[in-house]
């Protein structure tokens, strides 16, 4: 018995000519040209000019047709051309620390503490998408790039100017201290327009609140924590953005209001001076201060 030798190179390419020359549409072509030959010889037509196309102008398509399904069959794939590749992202964790970050499209950016952020850009726009803490934007005017932020609770879309944006657990607070940026409201939709001086307070149930300041520079920035008529579980979460210990705030105390300025530096000094205030008691341990209702 005679035993076949093929390789499997050779049956492969065996296969792929036979997918070539068995295509239906190469063979209509071809019955095509045949028939336009036969025609052609009946009528004793004389032949073309040698500068006379080989095909009319009806065996065209089915040509093309063939050409393209043998360019596939050969390649395994089509053509295709790569999509440009966008700036990688910067991603910003300042932990325990403030930082002072010069962004690819020359944005001054001043972190503060305990601050997670992501920053991107392409062709048409600048985006950061922040997740928590404090930092203020001092934004390089792009006009045809405009600049957003984007929060749990707004949108902040700007070209160039500079604010201060905060994000909490409670709300996100936004202020401008040069030029105007649009806050967009994720919760209502609703747009708001801010100028220097303005600020604006919003909440994850959609609660807008607007105010205006004169200071010319965040308050953190100053050193000092400012709050009025606030949630004390809202005042704990931005202590905790400077203490060593971990604050614990006890469940029966957190819609506590309180109001008062404090030191960045000194948050445990903050604590005991609100406990004095309100009637409570703290217990320290090691690693963190519990605070309760007496």
């Amino acid at each position: 018995m005679k035993q076949d030798n093929q390789s499997p190179e050779n049956v492969k390419s065996s296969s792929l000519e036979s997918q070539i020359w068995n295509d239906p549409a190469l063979h209509e072509a071809l019955s095509q040209y045949d028939i336009g030959e036969q025609n052609k010889n009946q009528k004793n037509v004389i032949a073309a000019p040698a500068n006379k196309p080989l095909f009319s102008i009806a065996t065209w398509p089915a040509l093309a047709a063939s050409f393209a399904i043998i360019w596939l069959l050969w390649t395994g794939q089509p053509t295709t051309h790569e999509a440009p590749h966008p700036l990688p992202t910067l991603t910003l964790d300042s932990q325990a620390h403030t930082r002072d970050v010069d962004l690819a499209d020359g944005t001054e950016v001043a972190l503060n503490r305990h601050v997670k952020m992501h920053f991107y850009q392409d062709d048409k726009l600048r985006s950061v998408d922040f997740e928590q803490g404090e930092a203020f934007f001092d934004v390089a005017r792009h006009q045809k790039k405009p600049f957003v932020v984007q929060t749990r609770d707004a949108k902040i879309t700007v070209i160039g100017t500079a604010f201060n944006v905060d994000v909490a657990q409670s709300h996100s607070q936004i202020e401008v201290y040069h030029g105007r940026v649009k806050v967009t409201s994720e919760q209502r939709g609703e747009e708001i327009i801010l100028t220097k001086g303005q600020a604006i307070e919003l909440t994850p149930e959609g609660i807008i609140t607007t105010k205006s300041f004169s200071r010319k520079t965040p308050l953190w920035q100053q050193g000092w924590m400012e709050f009025s008529d606030h949630s004390l579980e809202h005042v704990i979460e931005k202590l905790n953005r400077y203490s060593d210990k971990k604050l614990i705030l006890s469940n029966n105390i957190r819609q506590l209001m309180v109001s008062g300025r404090f030191k960045t530096e000194a948050p445990v000094d903050a604590v005991k001076l609100l406990a004095q205030m309100h009637e409570l008691r703290l217990t320290v341990f090691s690693d963190s201060i519990v605070i309760d209702k007496e």
